[in-house]
């Protein structure tokens, strides 16, 4: 995807790189908790007929209760574990982005990799980058290749919006659901695997999770939307 004109980019391509790195494989896990427009609905201000035209969404995925962002984390990797034939012992490193971690210590990645048995793995947390969140992980994988001590990373990328969500804000709750995707990334043959890259942001309060000193001089609420329409 090319970035918008106005936005500060950084660009690159892969193929001068040392190590080509591609994806072996990819997997992904969504909870069985189907939520339809219709039974948001019934505690919104909103419809099936204002979410569809505005979104194009009919349902989205919660996750059940005693459950978390780490759980489908894991149930993501071992999919993907699976479809590249890499044994979890054998990972160089465990990229985990996301912000709906379930708790700020011990480390989500680092719990994600004694979970699926990464015990050697270097375990990294981004936490910074919302829906890009994937990206910026298979970016920082791609650079961490160039080394070459690695031959095995797995990026995850999850995130558990219905935990953060207010559930009695209509321009907030109807957008976001739960899931998470994984994909493990190892060498490739030259010419294949990703070969550019671009990757660009501007700093925006517009949607926000307040937290620490910001938190206390913000609205107490879990989720502050840019506008209301």
């Amino acid at each position: 995807m090319r970035p918008h004109q106005d936005v500060p980019s950084t660009s690159g391509s892969t193929l001068s790189n040392r190590f080509p790195v591609g994806i072996l494989g990819v997997g992904s896990h969504v909870p069985d908790n189907v939520v339809t427009n219709e039974e948001l609905a019934r505690g919104l201000d909103t419809s099936d007929e204002w979410i569809v035209k505005r979104t194009g969404i009919r349902e989205r995925r919660f996750l059940p209760e005693g459950t978390g962002t780490t759980d489908m984390c894991v149930a993501a990797a071992e999919e993907a574990l699976r479809e590249s034939g890499t044994d979890a012992a054998d990972l160089d490193c465990v990229i985990v982005a996301t912000f709906t971690f379930d708790q700020l210590l011990p480390s989500t990645a680092l719990t994600v990799s004694e979970r699926i048995g990464a015990r050697r793995a270097v375990a990294l947390d981004l936490n910074q980058a919302a829906c890009s969140g994937g990206l910026y992980g298979m970016w920082t994988a791609l650079h961490l290749f160039q080394g070459g001590q690695f031959q095995r990373v797995l990026v995850i990328g999850a995130e558990a919006l219905s935990r953060i969500t207010d559930p009695t804000d209509r321009t907030t709750r109807v957008f976001f659901g739960d899931a998470a995707g994984a994909a493990v990334l190892g060498p490739v043959e030259e010419s294949s695997g990703v070969l550019s890259w671009s990757l660009g942001g501007t700093l925006s309060h517009g949607v926000e999770v307040p937290a620490g000193e910001r938190a206390s001089r913000s609205a107490p609420r879990s989720w502050a939307p840019a506008a209301s329409t």
